[in-house]
């Protein structure tokens, strides 16, 4: 009977663990993982297998808690588009912008690197100026919301590094963007 109960238990814990989005109730894990530590008729596969578990809960609660990793959070979001030749920033992606802003200014040690992209055409040397005129540009307007100079660097891609490989529209704009790629943040 112990031998079933622990081994619809792992199933249970297994099957949580197979989806990312789906966090282990830690207090399942500590009081099972307790359990099993007394009984020393459970393998240490098996303890090893609860133990990777509670690790990897711990883990997921820590990145939870940080808005840049939150799927729910406009923090998560890092890139901002761009029309076709132009490096203005649309005003719809300033509320994505003074979050980033705000969380930098409360947090000044770490820091950010802009990469400016473009789609594929224009010249190879037009598509890297592109590309720093679009990173310069939100990297002004992080700057103007009070975040220091220090923690920003910009460089440009041009259309090296393409979000989408095609040459049709829908990948030119996914490629036409600036993305805020942050440094020494730990997860």
């Amino acid at each position: 009977m112990k031998s079933f109960f622990y081994l619809s238990l792992l199933i249970n814990l297994l099957i949580g663990c197979s989806s990312q989005m789906t966090l282990i109730d830690t207090r399942q894990v500590i009081i099972a993982d307790n359990f099993i530590s007394q009984d020393s008729s459970v393998n240490s596969d098996t303890k090893n297998i609860f133990k990777q578990t509670n690790d990897l809960n711990n883990k997921k609660s820590i990145l939870a808690e940080n808005p840049l990793n939150d799927p729910n959070s406009i923090m998560s979001m890092r890139s901002v588009y761009f029309a076709y030749n132009k490096y203005q920033i649309n005003s719809l992606y300033m509320p994505l912008i003074y979050e980033h802003a705000n969380f930098l200014n409360h947090h000044p040690k770490i820091k950010i690197v802009i990469e400016g992209n473009t789609d594929e055409r224009g010249s190879h040397e037009y598509n890297l100026a592109l590309g720093q005129k679009r990173a310069v540009a939100l990297k002004e307007i992080l700057m103007l919301k009070g975040v220091a100079n220090d923690q920003i660097e910009t460089i440009s891609y041009g259309e090296e590094s393409p979000k989408v490989n095609g040459h049709a529209e829908i990948a030119w704009a996914e490629n036409r963007r600036s993305d805020i790629v942050y440094q020494n943040v730990q997860e």
